[in-house]
């Protein structure tokens, strides 16, 4: 297996993490600035949302695409050239003055940022056995649930300053320092062999897809990581809603929950990366998972019990997202173990899928959002049990030990 050479571990997963986590930031970054772009360009709430669904309509489009192209001419290639369209997609944004040019743009930036994702996922798997990439999955893990966490609060802070452009020259920004970092440290883990024997043709990939979609493994984690996913943004889009004006706490106690949230994931994380030197993947994912399934049962009981002021759905949340921590680093590495061979092309069709459920899962929170816990409850419950279930589906198909690419 080629090895990433120019960094130590510990830095290089520090750098894929933040390529990863990009994703997510730049979905939720925008959302304090709604309010300001509806008034420049008389939009309503409702046009407003194309924000958000033509960013999860480019990831959505890109990263199987991108997948592909990472197993047939690398991840390295790959990846700086979907950031450059990241960068280029955020400067014209930063730039125009017509809505529809705007979410044209907002598209080609999900299609760009994409390719994090993707290739981050699979420079992981080309590099490690199973075993040690569940653990350096867990800095990604970290890393997806931080992006959304963080966004809106760095979006709040730079639209107050500068306005919503300045948020898109944010993005421009970082996109820019995240090139040239990628460009000086990080090397192909493709050996020039390897890559000299991939094609790219119908039959390829038909029976790439073929093998994936019928692999109970890539489907079962798969679904884990949307399930996953979907939890927090049951929460995301509604939160500031709950606690303010429906709960009447103030922003500072927002604040303190919201920041409470990752602490309660990046728990979970940390156990999950002390359990797997005590146990295997499986075995670690089972405890995981099982958590879930009671975080389902509790969910179904605060969804009984819920009252406009009671605070238990929180306690529930905090509760599955813990076990979510556990279970999202294992789940984006078990996607793709499933079927390292074509580990890009695993990356890029799982992180589409995963990530365009769980933004399923927010819009509808939005959508079906009547001044009470109780949709976001009822998805949330989907989510848990959700988990469990996928979990028994991953189980059907043995792991191999570690990547044999070919």
């Amino acid at each position: 297996m080629t090895e990433l050479r120019t960094m130590s571990w510990r830095s290089r997963m520090i750098l894929l993490s933040v390529i990863c986590a990009l994703s997510p930031f730049g979905m939720s970054v925008i959302v304090p600035s709604f309010p300001g772009m509806s008034e420049a360009f008389s939009v309503d709430a409702a046009g407003i949302q194309y924000m958000v669904s033509a960013y999860l309509l480019g990831l959505g489009l890109a990263q199987p695409v991108l997948g592909i192209f990472s197993d047939r001419y690398g991840r390295r290639i790959v990846l700086l050239c979907g950031f450059a369209v990241f960068f280029l997609a955020s400067l014209a944004s930063v730039l125009v003055n017509d809505w529809h040019l705007l979410v044209v743009c907002r598209c080609l930036q999900g299609m760009g940022v994409s390719a994090g994702t993707v290739t981050s996922r699979a420079m992981i798997t080309d590099s490690q056995e199973r075993e040690a990439a569940a653990a350096s999955y867990t800095y990604l893990a970290l890393a997806m649930m931080i992006g959304p966490l963080a966004g809106p609060l760095a979006g709040a802070f730079l639209d107050a300053q500068f306005g919503w452009r300045g948020i898109f020259a944010s993005c421009a920004t970082m996109a820019l320092i995240i090139w040239v970092l990628a460009y000086i440290h990080l090397r192909e883990t493709l050996s020039p062999e390897t890559l000299a024997t991939r094609r790219i043709n119908f039959k390829v990939l038909k029976t790439g897809y073929g093998r994936l979609l019928s692999s109970p493994g890539f489907i079962g984690y798969t679904l884990i990581f949307a399930f996953c996913q979907g939890t927090f943004f049951c929460f995301l889009p509604i939160g500031p809603d709950i606690f303010i004006n429906q709960l009447g706490f103030d922003n500072n106690l927002f604040l303190i929950y919201w920041l409470a949230t990752i602490l309660v994931y990046l728990t979970g994380t940390v156990l999950n990366t002390f359990l797997l030197k005590q146990m295997n993947a499986d075995a670690v994912m089972n405890v995981a998972c099982l958590g879930m399934l009671a975080a389902g049962i509790f969910t179904v009981i605060a969804l009984l019990m819920n009252t406009a002021t009671s605070l238990l759905p929180l306690w529930v949340l905090l509760f599955s997202m813990f076990f979510t921590g556990m279970a999202t680093p294992l789940a984006l590495n078990g996607a793709i173990s499933a079927n390292p061979d074509i580990a890009g092309l695993g990356s890029g069709l799982s992180s589409a899928l995963g990530m365009s459920i769980g933004g399923v899962f927010s819009i509808f929170s939005g959508i079906w959002y009547d001044l009470s816990m109780t949709p976001m409850l009822f998805l949330i419950a989907i989510c848990t049990f959700g988990t469990y279930l996928a979990f028994k589906l991953a189980k059907r198909q043995s792991l191999p030990a570690q990547p044999e690419l070919v």
